[in-house]
């Protein structure tokens, strides 16, 4: 009986300084840099995609300005899809 006390006293100890090390804070991490990229696509509110080269036959029909973009979060702005014309060459 007097075994099993330790041997519970032993692994609450233990336990215990394993969670007091997990609950530690931790260093916190550089947001890494934007990444570059070269997108093109139609500003027209109806359009949907952009574009990896500006000769594609999707931004032919473009009534509107087209915008050449050179960071990933400029893009996440505009919610647009991937051409699947020009992205899969």
């Amino acid at each position: 009986m007097k075994n099993r006390r330790i041997l519970f006293l032993a692994f609450a100890l233990i336990m215990g300084t394993n969670f007091a090390f997990s609950q530690a804070k931790k260093p916190a991490k550089k947001k890494a840099p934007a990444k570059a990229i070269s997108i093109y696509l139609c500003t027209d509110p109806k359009d949907k995609l952009f574009h990896k080269r500006s000769s594609c036959a999707g931004l032919n029909k473009c009534a509107n300005e087209i915008k050449f973009i050179k960071s990933a979060t400029e893009l996440k702005k505009w919610k647009r899809k991937s051409c699947s014309r020009c992205h899969n060459k």
